[in-house]
């Protein structure tokens, strides 16, 4: 390992867990209050904006702790468009937490008195992992070009190793300059965010038909003063 690399892992030790990372900006009382079926799990759809800004994200990161501490709830981030959005809050029983609002509800329940034998063995598995390995999740959908969107739960353990380790294969250092197109209910776009924490970096969100524009502002702006 070299010197710049050693000394990139000095400044940004790993947190242990994602809440960890999350409330060294973040603290507060949890305005998340939803009754549901005691010990299991309840999944609550976390809505993001498809163009974000640096507020956005920060509101979007302390949701995000609010319901992780929870322990109880699993959060789904979807776009404020996902057309199967209604369909999947009555298939998984979740409730929903729009943009706009400063707090969880429900909006839609599940119309059958009974769980599916599906969804009930899913909460049953999430229910005995949290349990047993202290773990919790966070849900992305996929993008829906094969069909209808798919759910994927990934461990927060995961994507939190996921952040460092991009991080140093990049060797990120703080106040470095990174753009991102895409939005926090994509897996890339989400994992841009968390580096932001980790690495201490300026980002600049944009959407992206406008990163042509924002890349040749900066490069103008950074010749200048390196001239």
């Amino acid at each position: 390992m070299s010197n710049t690399d050693k000394k990139s892992k000095d400044n940004f030790p790993q947190k242990e867990n994602l809440l960890e990372l999350l409330g060294e900006s973040f603290s507060g009382p949890s305005k998340v209050n939803l009754s549901h079926e005691e010990n299991r799990p309840h999944f609550i759809f976390l809505e993001c904006p498809i163009t974000m800004s640096d507020s956005h994200w920060d509101k979007l990161a302390r949701r995000l702790k609010e319901i992780l501490e929870r322990k109880d709830l699993i959060p789904l981030l979807c776009s404020p468009q996902l057309s199967e959005r209604e369909k999947w809050q009555r298939a998984l029983d979740a409730s929903y937490w729009p943009f706009d609002s400063a707090e969880a509800k429900i909006e839609i329940k599940n119309k059958t008195k009974e769980p599916s034998p599906l969804l009930k063995k899913l909460k049953e598995e999430l229910h005995n992992r949290t349990l047993s390995d202290g773990e919790s999740f966070i849900g992305f959908f996929s993008s829906g070009s094969t069909g209808t969107p798919k759910l994927i739960l990934h461990r927060t353990s995961s994507l939190l190793q996921a952040t460092y380790t991009s991080g140093k294969i990049l060797n990120l250092k703080e106040q470095d300059f990174c753009f991102s197109t895409l939005p926090c209910f994509h897996m890339g776009g989400f994992l841009t965010g968390l580096r932001s924490f980790a690495f201490k970096l300026r980002q600049h969100w944009c959407p992206s038909y406008e990163l042509n524009q924002k890349l040749e502002g900066f490069y103008e702006e950074h010749s200048h003063q390196e001239s």
